[in-house]
């Protein structure tokens, strides 16, 4: 059981006057938060230790719109000191999209590594990290990043060369399904599989192989015709092995939408495991996200809603008793709920609202 602080405890004093874009909330282990908050052209770094906050501004890439989306990878090249340990931050606003190193150990946000300016604004409204990576066949370093972007122009895939910076991003390639209005909302790519998963306005669900740039699946739930704005993947390993690639990992993907569904799919079928709806008027899905065990799930909604699943058994119990996997529900005076991020520990579910950054604890 899980336990919603009184008051706020992290709370950044951040002026703000529309909630044209989401309040993005982004964990990095061990102890640290990315913060954005609706119109506004900064990103906060706050510790989940001492609650302090540490204002970046980004007007390059966000001046008069806000910050889209971003995302963290690390690179542990214990090989390689110079990048043991190194952060690199992806973040996309409403003029393009930067890359930057983070220190946390100074906390301190570095000058654009690499910027890639949109043809038109609004070009990219969601992006992410590919999570596996590439690695040197000679050292094991990791010399190539993927990253993936997606909006109204379908989804781009772009390399950054670390051992040659002043490269930039290069396009690598375009996944286009040819459907007409297709706004991609959200992304999600894989640690174990080389997929990307895209959510659409129109509410179709993507599942992509980044080796061919082909659709594996499309996924489209019984009247799912509502924005698919947000994704996770829940992928747990049943067969563990010294070697990745021998492992068997059990992966599904988790979307939330504007009609109140968060649907769980399998990914390996294409199959649609359950629905589930929240009830709640006003209760659009704002963010879906799985547990570090892969144990739990936390939805939360713009009416200001949490709701935590124990998926502990997903792909072991039947539809009806996933159904009532759902152990807590809390409807919050903190005004919309935007994003949700666990610690690294599961102990601790951070969330973002229309007045800063709550805190439930085991």
């Amino acid at each position: 059981q899980y336990h919603l602080h009184s008051s706020s405890p992290i709370s950044p004093q951040i002026s703000s006057s529309s909630l044209s874009t989401p309040h993005l909330l982004l964990p990095i282990p061990p102890n640290y938060l990315i913060y954005t908050k609706a119109a506004s052209s900064d990103i906060f770094l706050v510790s989940s230790t001492n609650k302090q906050a540490k204002q970046f501004p980004l007007s390059d890439i966000a001046e008069h719109g806000g910050i889209f989306f971003v995302d963290y990878i690390k690179l542990d090249d214990s090989q390689q000191q110079d990048r043991k340990g190194m952060v690199y931050l992806l973040i996309g606003g409403i003029n393009g999209m930067i890359l930057r190193k983070l220190d946390l150990d100074q906390e301190r946000l570095s000058d654009s590594v690499a910027f890639y300016p949109w043809n038109k604004p609004m070009e990219a409204f969601t992006g992410c990290f590919i999570r596996k990576l590439f690695r040197s066949a000679q050292s094991s370093a990791v010399d190539v990043i993927s990253v993936a972007v997606g909006g109204s122009q379908g989804i781009s895939i772009y390399e950054f060369n670390v051992m040659a910076p002043s490269q930039g991003f290069q396009k690598k390639i375009t996944l286009n399904d040819h459907r007409k209005n297709s706004f991609i909302m959200s992304l999600k790519s894989s640690k174990y599989h080389h997929i990307l998963v895209s959510g659409a306005k129109d509410g179709l669900i993507s599942v992509w192989n980044l080796n061919n740039g082909r659709v594996i699946h499309h996924l489209a739930g019984e009247g799912y015709s509502d924005c698919v704005r947000t994704l996770d993947l829940c992928e747990k390993v049943s067969k563990k092995s010294m070697s990745v690639e021998d492992q068997i990992i059990d992966t599904y993907i988790i979307s939330g939408s504007d009609d109140a569904f968060i649907r769980i799919y399998d990914f390996n079928t294409g199959k649609l495991v359950r629905a589930l709806k929240h009830d709640h008027h006003g209760a659009l899905i704002s963010s879906v996200r799985v547990s570090h065990s892969t144990n739990h799930l936390c939805t939360v909604t713009i009416n200001g809603s949490i709701h935590l699943y124990d998926i502990s058994t997903l792909g072991q119990t039947t539809s009806s008793q996933l159904e009532q996997a759902e152990f807590q529900s809390v409807l919050t005076d903190c005004g919309s709920m935007w994003d949700c991020a666990f610690s690294e520990d599961d102990k601790n579910v951070y969330f973002s609202h229309d007045k800063g950054i709550a805190q439930m604890s085991q």
